[in-house]
C-alpha cells in the first residue's frame, strides 16, 4: 500500500465514452497557486469552502502542507525538524489530516494538522511508516499503518493494515484475507472504504468496513478494484480492472459495482463522490495516451471538465479532480500553460449558480490610535471565490495593500484619514469604510526626579510634556511606597501647583520624607504618568563608632559593626576592596571561618539621599604553623652525610629547632644551631645508626608543632 496520489493512466483497451455535446453545467474556475512558484494539488474540500492538498516549495522537492481559505493558501507545516508534509482530508471543523515524515527517522507518519503545527496520530506507536487518509464530521480518522502481520503462517512480519482511529485510540481493520490493506475514506456513518489484500497477497479488492465486518466489493472484471471515497448514502466509488483490459472508475451502490466508462481512453478513477452522487475523478481522453482529464459524472453521464463553460480558468488544463462537496465545489489539480507543461496548479471549482458576491459580515469601525501604534484593520467578507480585496485611503488605492487585513505600524498623525476596503469576485463587489484618527500622547522631555529637601526649607517637583492639546496636570502622593495614590490638595503639607505643570513645598516638613510624587498629564486622545519620584526631608548620615582593624586566627569569624545615624535612616553597603559584597547591607559583617584569601581592607558606604560618607578597616589573617611535608628516613655508609628537610606553613615568622633522641623518643635532645627547616649532619658515625630526628615548628602566635620521627640508619 501507499499514500493514493493521482497517478499517470495505464492500459491499452477503451471503454464507450459518455461525452456529451452540450451540458448545461458552468463554474468559476480559481487557481488556488502554489508556494514560491512550485507545483500544488488540491486533495479535499470542506463544505464551507475550506481546501487542503500539498504543495512543492521552491526546492522542487519537498512538500508541505497547505490549507486554502479566504483567498489564501497557508503552509502547515511538518513535524519538528522534518522537511514534508501532505494533506488528504477536511471535515467542517477544519480538522486537516494527512501525513508528514519524521525527522529522526526519514519515515512519515499520520498526522492532525492543528493550529499549533503538526499533531503525530501514531508517535507512541512502533510504526515507521503511516497516513491518515480520511476524516468524518466525528473526527474519525483513517488510513493505513505499518502493524505486525496477524497470519502466523505468513514470512512477512511487518505488513499496511488499514485504521481507524478515534480521537487517538487506533484500531487495525481486518483484512480481505490476506496482509495488508489501507482505509480511504470514512463517511459520517462510520462506514469505511479502502483496498485489502485476498488470500494469497496476489489480488487487492476494494472493501466497505461496517458494523465490525469488513465486505469484498468484488471487481469489475479481472483481478484488481480500490475503493476510494463514500458519501453518507453509502454510495462508493473507485477504479477496478475493467472488461477492456484497462482499469475504469466504479460505483458501488445497492450491492452492485457500475462501470463508469471512461472519457474515451483506457483509464478512469472515480475519486470522490457527495451526497448526491456527483461523481470527480481523472479519466485518459484519448486511446494509449498517458494524459488524463478531470471529469465529473452526474445522471449517468461522464463529461470532461474542461469542455464546460469556465469563467477565469484560461490557461489551465485539469488533468484530475479529487474532492467534491455538497455545494457541488471542486477541486483538483490543473496543467499551467501548455499542455507539456510540468507545472501543476491546485483549482477549485465554484457551480455558476452557486457563486455568490461578496456581502458584508463584519464591517470597519472607527478607530482613535496614539502616535507610534500599531494597528490592523479588518473586515470579513462572504461569497464566493476566488475574492480579491483593495484598500484605500481618502479615495486612493494604497500600493500593494491587497490582503484583507490592513496593518499599518509606527503610527504617524498623517496616517489619519478615511480607509475603505473594498472586496470583489468574480460576480461583484462590496465594500466597508472607516475613519482612522491618530492622536500625540502626552510624552514627557521633562519628569520630576527625587528631590532632597533639609527639614523646613522649600522644595519643587517639575514636569515638562508635550502633546495633542489641550494638555491638563493633576499631581498624585502615596505615602505608601507607590501601592496607592491620591491626587495632591492645593495647601495640604503647605504643596502648591497641584494642578499644573510644577509641584511647590514653601517649607519641608520631616513626615513628607519618603512620599513619593508623580504627575498624571491629560489630552483629547489619552493619559500618560510620571514615573514617581520621592521627597526625601532631613539631614546627612555620619558615623558614631568605625569599624576597627581585625587580626583574626584562621577558622575563627571575623566581625566588621559600624554605628550610624542620618534622616532618612542610612543604608548601608560593604566592600571587600573595591569589590561590592552582594546582599551585604546590614551595619555588621561576618566572615564565617575566616581563610587567608578573606584578608583584605573591608569598606562601608553608609548613605541616604543626601550623603554618602565611607569608613575602611583591614582584616589581617593569622594562620597557625603546620607541616606539609615531613622529613623521610635516611639511611647512609658511616662517613657520608645525612639530610632531614620539612616544608612548614603559617603566618611569617617562622622558626625552626630540630632534635634527636637516643632512647626511642623517650627523651628529645635539642641540637645546637640546627634551626632552619634542613638539618644536615656533615659526617655519620656508626655510633649515630638509629639515632631518631624531628623538628619543631612555630611563630610568634602559637606554641610549636612537630614533625613526624624519623630514623637515621648508618651501616655498610
Amino acid at each position: 500500500m501507499a499514500v493514493t496520489t493521482p497517478a499517470s493512466p495505464t492500459g491499452s483497451s477503451n471503454t464507450t465514452a459518455k461525452k456529451p455535446d452540450s451540458v448545461a453545467l458552468s463554474y468559476v474556475f480559481t487557481d488556488l497557486g502554489a508556494f514560491s512558484g512550485g507545483n500544488s494539488t488540491a486533495y479535499g474540500i470542506s463544505e464551507n469552502g475550506h481546501v487542503v492538498g500539498t504543495a512543492t516549495l521552491s526546492n522542487g522537492s519537498d512538500t508541505h502542507a497547505f490549507e486554502f481559505w479566504n483567498g489564501a493558501m497557508r503552509d502547515l507545516g511538518t513535524l519538528k525538524g522534518a522537511v514534508g508534509s501532505g494533506a488528504f482530508a477536511v471535515n467542517n471543523a477544519d480538522v486537516v489530516v494527512g501525513y508528514g515524515n519524521v525527522a529522526s527517522t526519514g519515515a512519515f507518519h499520520a498526522l492532525r494538522f492543528a493550529a499549533t503545527g503538526p499533531v503525530d496520530l501514531n508517535a507512541a506507536a512502533s510504526a515507521n511508516y503511516s497516513a491518515a487518509e480520511g476524516i468524518n464530521e466525528a473526527g474519525q480518522v483513517v488510513g493505513f499503518i505499518q502493524a505486525a502481520n496477524p497470519n502466523p503462517n505468513s514470512s512477512v512480519t511487518i505488513v499496511e493494515r488499514a485504521f481507524v482511529s478515534n480521537h487517538g485510540a487506533i484500531t487495525l481493520l481486518p483484512a480481505l484475507g490476506g496482509n495488508s490493506s489501507e482505509a480511504t475514506c470514512i463517511n459520517n456513518l462510520s462506514q469505511i472504504v479502502g483496498v485489502s489484500d485476498l488470500s494469497g497477497d496476489v489480488v487487492q479488492h476494494a472493501f466497505l468496513y461496517a458494523a465490525g465486518h469488513s465486505k469484498d466489493l468484488g471487481v469489475i472484471s479481472g483481478a484488481f478494484s480500490e475503493a476510494l471515497h463514500i458519501n453518507d448514502s453509502s454510495q462508493v466509488v473507485g477504479v477496478s480492472d475493467a472488461n477492456n483490459g484497462g482499469e475504469d472508475a466504479f460505483l458501488y451502490s445497492g450491492g452492485l459495482m457500475q462501470d463508469l466508462g471512461t472519457l474515451g481512453g483506457n483509464l478512469s478513477v472515480g475519486y470522490c463522490i457527495n451526497n448526491s452522487g456527483d461523481i470527480v475523478g481523472y479519466s485518459s481522453p484519448i486511446p494509449n495516451n498517458p494524459s488524463t482529464d478531470a471529469f465529473i459524472y452526474s445522471d449517468g453521464v461522464m463529461t470532461d471538465l474542461n469542455d464546460l463553460t469556465m469563467t477565469g480558468a484560461g490557461g489551465h488544463t485539469m488533468d484530475a479532480a479529487l474532492a467534491i462537496n455538497n455545494a457541488g465545489q471542486i477541486v483538483g489539480e490543473a496543467v499551467v500553460g501548455s499542455s507539456n507543461s510540468t507545472t501543476v496548479h491546485a483549482f477549485l471549482l465554484t457551480p455558476t449558480d452557486k457563486a455568490t458576491p461578496p456581502s458584508l459580515s463584519i464591517g470597519l469601525t472607527n478607530a482613535v490610535k496614539l502616535k507610534g501604534d500599531s494597528v490592523t484593520f479588518s473586515a470579513t467578507f462572504a461569497g464566493s471565490d476566488p475574492m480579491t480585496y483593495q484598500w484605500y485611503k481618502n479615495g486612493a488605492a494604497l500600493a500593494g495593500k491587497t490582503d484583507v487585513a490592513l496593518t499599518l505600524t509606527n503610527l504617524q498623525v498623517a496616517a489619519s484619514g478615511n480607509y475603505l476596503v473594498k472586496a470583489s469576485n468574480l460576480v461583484g463587489e462590496m465594500s466597508s469604510n472607516m475613519t482612522l484618527t491618530v492622536l500625540i500622547p502626552p510624552t514627557f522631555s521633562k519628569s520630576p526626579v527625587n528631590t532632597n529637601a533639609l527639614t523646613g526649607k522649600p522644595a519643587k517637583l517639575t514636569v515638562t510634556a508635550t502633546g495633542t492639546p489641550p494638555l491638563t496636570y493633576q499631581w498624585q502622593i502615596s505615602t505608601d511606597g507607590g501601592t496607592t495614590w491620591s491626587n495632591v490638595i492645593d495647601g495640604l503639607d503647605t504643596a502648591t501647583g497641584n494642578t499644573s505643570a510644577m509641584l511647590n513645598f514653601a517649607t519641608t516638613i520631616l513626615s513628607q520624607s519618603g512620599d513619593q510624587f508623580r504627575c498624571v498629564v491629560t489630552n483629547p486622545g489619552t493619559t500618560s504618568t510620571t514615573a514617581p519620584a520621592t521627597l526625601f526631608v532631613g539631614g546627612p548620615p555620619s558615623i558614631s563608632v568605625p569599624p576597627v582593624n581585625l587580626s583574626t586566627i584562621q577558622g575563627q569569624d571575623a566581625n566588621f559593626t559600624v554605628t550610624a545615624t542620618g534622616s532618612p535612616t542610612p543604608t548601608y553597603q560593604w566592600f571587600k576592596g573595591k569589590n561590592l559584597l552582594v546582599g551585604k547591607t546590614a551595619s555588621s559583617l561576618t566572615i564565617p571561618g575566616a581563610q587567608p584569601a578573606d584578608a583584605d581592607t573591608y569598606s562601608v558606604t553608609v548613605a541616604n539621599p543626601f550623603k554618602t560618607i565611607t569608613a575602611k578597616a583591614t582584616l589581617k589573617i593569622i594562620v597557625p604553623p603546620g607541616i606539609s611535608k615531613q622529613p623521610v628516613a635516611v639511611s647512609v655508609a658511616p662517613g657520608k652525610s645525612a639530610k632531614f628537610t620539612i616544608t612548614a606553613t603559617g603566618t611569617a615568622k617562622l622558626s625552626y629547632q630540630w632534635s634527636y633522641s637516643r632512647d626511642g623518643g623517650a627523651s628529645w635532645a635539642v641540637i645546637p644551631k640546627a634551626n632552619s627547616n634542613t638539618y644536615t649532619i656533615a659526617k655519620t658515625t656508626i655510633a649515630m645508626d638509629g639515632q631518631i630526628f624531628r623538628c619543631g615548628v612555630d611563630n610568634a602566635s602559637f606554641l610549636p608543632i612537630y614533625s613526624n620521627e624519623v630514623t637515621l640508619t648508618v651501616g655498610p
